[in-house]
Parts: structure tokens; sequence; C-alpha cells
């Protein structure tokens, strides 16, 4: 499963954001009480520099019981230049990975701790719900 988050490209912590997309496990079996559930940060622009781990450790997640996550591992990769003649660069990224519980609640956010701005502090990290005229 893999979808975007909402909003997927924002600013923050120094840093453009051009897409934010999750994923999560694809098995789970009854006896399953949590699942990995993953952030990844696709970055915008040259030459951007890896996003530090401990501004990626403050990232949290919560649902709607008012429970909350911090990240089990951590991983950013800085803007890499092409490797060939012709060949295209490699953006910088970054990813957080959480063991979230299979009975999460609605809402489900992802605070941004350090990447916060001053207009945006949380990611929705909710599958889009349908409005009445499209029930």
């Amino acid at each position: 499963m893999s979808r975007l988050a909402t909003p997927s490209a924002f600013l923050g912590g120094g840093f453009a954001f051009d897409r934010t997309y999750v994923t999560a496990g694809d098995c789970l079996t009854a006896e399953d009480v949590t699942i990995p559930v993953s952030v990844h940060f696709g970055l915008s622009g040259e030459r951007v520099g890896a996003v530090p781990d401990e501004t990626l450790r403050t990232l949290t997640v919560s649902d709607g019981l008012g429970r909350s996550w911090s990240p089990e591992e951590v991983h950013a990769r800085e803007w890499l230049p092409p490797t060939s003649d012709g060949g295209h660069p490699y953006p910088a990224y970054a990813s957080v990975q959480f063991q979230l519980p299979v009975d999460l609640a609605y809402p489900v956010s992802l605070h941004l701790g350090q990447l916060r701005s001053s207009t945006l502090e949380e990611l929705s990290l909710d599958e889009p719900r349908p409005t009445e005229n499209e029930s």
C-alpha cells in the first residue's frame, strides 16, 4: 500500500519537499499487533544536503485516541550528481519508519517536529474520505 500524504509538498526546516508518501506492510496475520509504516520525503533542488537524522527523529505520529509514536528508523541521503555523462542526478530523500498498532484511530497525523514551518505543523496520513456527494 502506498499513497500520498496531505499535503504532499511543503516547505519546512529549511528544506523543500516535493513529494511525501506513506507506505505500509502488505501482509498481516491475525497475530500481528503492529505494522511497519514508512513516510518517504523527496526533496527538490540540486546540491541539497541530507536532512539530519536528529531532525528526522523529532517527527512523531499520533492518532485520534491521543496516542503517539516516535520513529524506529530514519534514513536520509543528499543530492548526488550524475555518475556518467548525460546521466541524471540522484535527488535527495529522507525516510522515517514507525511501528504502528493495527488499531489506529482516525485521524492519523505526522507531526513535523523540527521540519514544521509557521504555516504547517503536521501532515495527514489518512486515506482521503469520500465527501457526501461521493458516497
